[in-house]
């Protein structure tokens, strides 16, 4: 027969031989977190889990039994002969924890929210932030242990009632250990892009860099590899995955009383943010109803298959799951390096692209020179795009480019990249050259028919000044012999006066 004692509400711990029944917790030594059982909103199954103690709108970080729901009320939390964490509910006995044969084993309750089973030399034996439900704590860890096997990964919840096993889960992949995933089954959602060293922030989470609330740190050897976090402040904070698949961190207000959003990825109105939404080689603007574009230089691979759009590309927001996934965009022409044919005699050229978010899994070199990293992409075929910035950070992208964003022109975050292409595909196309002709024989004419004009008015008064000048030469050289006639018969005295009244009558002609 076991004897029981009623834990007081003041104890942050229970020892081998005590009891926690539905309607008794144990509180941690700074009243920050409870642990004991609850039952989820309208739900009549009890849970046993870890929630904020001084928080009025329940939160819960933890679950103990996520499968395995008590129905009633007659359940107990108790520390076995073997020294585990178990549920007794009747015959059923549900183990919370896995643990070897110890002596006088107790479980204790950190303010950190962990909680966590140790022997009378206060050697952990088992701890609950080695078995993330999903929520992710400071101190926690997020990532792998190739050594032990274990892996630290959050769960989305079933619904708001039910905290059993949900279809989203976040988690890495020890194939690509700097970066995390949000995966549904074998589908991937979202990706929170590389871990930038230098700035202690993944690549898709440019909201990281506050980081004089939050310190961030990603570790690393050939045993583990995990990401984890901390507060500066007595901030109570948390980032959680949600049942819609949404990765979310929230801090407590006292004021309002109320969780505040800090971040949340991938964002439910931002479309772009979204992993490979619109397909391999393409832009995607969330300031634009279509969304996705081809790059410059490539075409749409499944031309029965338009790129999404936002004309019913998503579910609604408790669903992050594509309604149409996009095949992406191919390239028009090949590359010289990979074609050498006669259309493809040219070395291959790089097109800049301004105002870009730059596309996912980059790989950074220190080179010192932009051209030392244009000439890095150059020379390796398989180089698709590069982009160098500032402190001699040249990073180079191989294969396809995915999650390339295009930004407003005025957006602070706007970046620079230069993606290769063919140099056929800098040629000025038939069609526009075409309208290049139509517009220089348009110009040309405007330009010539007013010059011609000008020309002819010229020309023509020119002409008819020639033909006064010949004119009034004629008329005086008939004057002349006029005067020659007539003043042969006259007296000399008369022939001076009618040759001066004549002269001055053809002066004033002359004149005219």
């Amino acid at each position: 027969m076991q004897f029981s004692i009623v834990v007081d509400a003041a104890t942050d711990s229970i020892s081998q031989g005590q009891n926690i029944t539905h309607s008794e917790s144990i509180v941690s030594a700074g009243k920050i977190f409870e642990f004991g059982f609850f039952t989820p909103g309208n739900s009549t199954n009890y849970y046993l889990g870890i929630w904020y103690h001084k928080i009025p709108e329940q939160t819960v970080v933890w679950v103990a039994n996520r499968d395995f729901p008590v129905k009633g009320t007659s359940a107990v939390l108790t520390i076995n002969n073997e020294g585990n964490l178990v549920i007794m509910d009747g015959r059923i006995t549900y183990r919370v924890s896995e643990n070897s044969l110890s002596q006088n084993p107790s479980a204790l309750l950190l303010d950190s929210g962990n909680l966590i089973l140790r022997n009378e030399k206060l050697d952990i034996l088992w701890q609950s932030f080695d078995y993330p439900s999903n929520t992710f704590l400071p101190g926690m860890k997020l990532g792998y242990n190739l050594r032990t096997g274990k892996v630290w990964s959050l769960t989305s919840w079933k619904s708001e009632e039910d905290p059993s096993l949900g279809t989203a889960e976040l988690k890495m992949d020890p194939k690509q250990p700097n970066e995390y995933f949000i995966m549904r089954g074998s589908q991937m959602l979202w990706r929170s892009g590389v871990w930038l060293q230098h700035e202690r922030i993944f690549a898709m989470i440019p909201e990281m860099t506050l980081d004089h609330i939050f310190n961030y740190d990603f570790y690393s050897d050939e045993n583990e590899t995990y990401f984890i976090y901390s507060v500066t402040y007595s901030t109570v904070s948390r980032q959680f995955l949600d049942t819609s698949g949404q990765f979310i961190h929230t801090n407590w207000l006292d004021g309002p009383l109320a969780w505040f959003l800090f971040w949340s990825q991938p964002r439910a109105s931002l479309f772009c943010d979204y992993y490979a939404y619109c397909g391999s080689f393409t832009s995607c603007s969330n300031h634009s109803k279509t969304y996705c574009q081809c790059l410059q230089g490539f075409r749409p691979s499944n031309s029965l298959k338009p790129l999404p759009s936002s004309n019913g590309g998503f579910r609604p927001s408790n669903s992050l799951k594509p309604l149409q996934s996009s095949d992406g965009c191919v390239r028009r022409i090949s590359l010289q390096c990979e074609d050498s044919s006669s259309v493809n005699g040219d070395e291959d050229r790089f097109l800049r692209m301004n105002n870009v978010k730059f596309p996912i899994n980059a790989k950074e070199t220190k080179l010192q020179a932009a051209e030392e990293c244009k000439l890095a992409c150059f020379k390796h075929c398989a180089c698709t795009a590069y982009a160098y910035i500032e402190s001699a950070a040249c990073s180079l992208w191989h294969g396809e480019l995915l999650n390339l964003i295009q930004l407003s022109t005025d957006d602070p975050d706007g970046q620079t990249i230069y993606l290769k292409l063919a140099a056929s595909e800098f040629q000025i196309p038939r069609g526009e050259k075409k309208l290049i002709w139509v517009i220089a024989i348009v110009v040309v004419v405007a330009v010539l028919l007013p010059a011609s004009y000008i020309v002819y008015r010229w020309r023509r008064r020119l002409k008819e000044k020639e033909e006064m000048e010949r004119s009034q030469d004629m008329l005086l050289f008939d004057i002349n012999m006029s005067i020659e006639t007539s003043t042969s018969e006259l007296s000399k005295e008369e022939r001076a006066k009618e040759f001066s009244s004549t002269y001055e009558q053809a002066w004033s002609l002359f004149s005219e």
